[in-house]
């Protein structure tokens, strides 16, 4: 069996996402996906995918932080693979910001 590029393009922003949330707390992995949403889709749009990630998918903020795997899998449904392989782009690049920045402080 072999992956569609998409999958593997995927599997490798995860990888990205997990190797950037080591050392964050939760609520700073939290609010790196929030910002990253809004940044890529749009303002207020963290609160729209939160919302439905909760009643639709049963997916809380708590969830995605202890498993960033589930939270990309969900993601990939709800926005379609295009969408959310943008959005994981931008929460791994979000990630690495706020640890460059505590490092300076």
């Amino acid at each position: 069996m072999t992956l569609k590029a998409s999958s593997v393009i995927l599997y490798n922003q995860l990888v990205a996402i997990r190797n950037a949330s080591k050392g964050l707390v939760d609520s700073q992995i939290i609010e790196c996906i929030s910002v990253s949403l809004d940044k890529s889709l749009g303002g207020g749009t963290s609160l729209l995918v939160f919302k439905t990630m909760k009643l639709v998918y049963g997916l809380d903020k708590l969830q995605i932080v202890t498993d960033l795997d589930l939270f990309e899998e969900t993601l990939a449904k709800l926005l379609g693979e295009k969408h959310s392989s943008k959005v994981a782009a931008e929460v791994a690049k979000e990630m690495k910001a706020l640890k460059s920045k505590r490092k300076t402080m």
